[in-house]
């Protein structure tokens, strides 16, 4: 770890949508884009069916990663989870 990263936070775990959007929303991605992303990885983890509203809140960590990978890291934050970091 390199002293940049000792300013940045780590990236939880999971997390919320609603914490999704206020990290994302900085970065300047839409909110529709935000939701249209997590609601569509959270049903494809998920098993749900298309066309389903997707009630979740809860962001497990598989789809967050997902997230990630599709959006990039937030402002702030380094991934403790990338495997070539260790």
């Amino acid at each position: 770890m390199n002293s940049r990263d000792r300013e940045l936070e780590p990236l939880p775990y999971n997390t919320t949508k609603s914490k999704l959007f206020q990290w994302y929303m900085t970065c300047g991605i839409s909110e529709k884009d935000i939701r249209s992303g997590i609601n569509a990885i959270i049903a494809d983890k998920r098993k749900i069916s298309a066309g389903q509203t997707i009630y979740e809140k809860n962001v497990r960590h598989a789809e967050l990663m997902e997230f990630v990978d599709q959006f990039g890291l937030p402002k702030g934050y380094y991934n403790p989870f990338n495997k070539q970091a260790i």
